[in-house]
């Protein structure tokens, strides 16, 4: 009887262990509950972050739309030959030629390119001499046309001035014929006052 009473003891023992060490590895394996209030916080903290990144994101659509919109310029053409008002975008090409596309109710209308001795009007070239005179008339010279787009001095800067707002005149009578050629920085202004002819680039600022 005592030696049963002693068996009994020792299993009762043993399963003891057992079950305190599968209690103390269930517990050492259970990840602690979060307080609810860190909880309501992480979750706060998360939906500030999302709208804080589609914020951002608006803002730097908005800024690519803008930047995008800013290459283009209002261009005024007056003379014999070519007549447009409307959009355009003034750039190099990959040639390195001065090109300027032309666009009417958003759509690309032709293009100009300016070479180095020549003067393409959607694909039709002429010699820069040439052109210039088809252009300008008798008072012209060969680069007059990338001057003017360049927003270089004309005629070898004659009658050039500065106003104090830093705007550059140049007034004179070339071949008897009155010239006006103004730039700012975000206009350019030529017309011969005598027969009409006016090239004006204007940059184009988009709303906000």
């Amino acid at each position: 009887m005592v030696a049963s009473l002693a068996k009994w003891r020792r299993v009762l023992q043993l399963l003891g262990v057992v079950f305190l060490g599968t209690f103390l590895v269930s517990c050492g394996h259970k990840k602690p509950p979060k307080p609810k209030s860190t909880h309501k916080a992480h979750k706060a903290h998360k939906k500030l972050f999302i709208k804080k990144s589609a914020a951002q994101r608006k803002q730097e659509a908005e800024i690519a739309r803008i930047k995008a919109l800013e290459r283009f310029k209002l261009i005024y053409i007056y003379t014999p030959v070519l007549r447009f008002y409307d959009y355009g975008t003034i750039e190099r090409n990959k040639e390195g030629d001065l090109q300027i596309e032309l666009y009417q109710l958003s759509k690309k209308a032709g293009e100009i390119v300016i070479k180095k001795n020549y003067l393409c009007f959607s694909g039709i070239c002429s010699a820069k001499w040439s052109a210039a005179r088809d252009l300008f008339g008798k008072v012209s010279y060969g680069d007059l046309f990338d001057d003017i787009v360049l927003g270089h001095d004309i005629f070898n800067g004659i009658g050039k001035r500065i106003e104090p707002n830093g705007e550059v005149v140049q007034r004179f009578v070339q071949g008897g014929e009155v010239i006006y050629y103004e730039r700012k920085p975000d206009k350019i202004l030529f017309q011969n006052m005598s027969t009409g002819t006016a090239i004006v680039i204007q940059q184009y600022h988009p709303p906000k």
